[in-house]
């Protein structure tokens, strides 16, 4: 699953974290300097929370609102 997001002032770099368990607590996916990050195994059937903040050099920012996605199976013959 490919993300993007609008850049913000100042920034250094973003984090990424997920949660697929529905308990509110996030891992982390990784780092970027981009404002898209490619999120890799991702199971299907599973209902996964994505957040995102920005770092500069003075800390963290706020978290953005959260992103809920769902993966399926597609049926075959589609």
């Amino acid at each position: 699953m490919k993300f993007s997001w609008t850049a913000t002032a100042d920034t250094v770099d973003y984090e990424i974290y997920k949660d697929n368990k529905g308990n509110d607590v996030f891992d982390k996916l990784g780092e970027t300097k981009e404002t898209t990050f490619l999120a890799k195994e991702m199971e299907k059937g599973l209902t996964y929370d994505f957040k995102i903040r920005a770092r500069n050099t003075c800390g963290a920012g706020e978290w953005s609102d959260e992103l809920s996605v769902s993966f399926h199976t597609v049926p075959s013959h589609m």
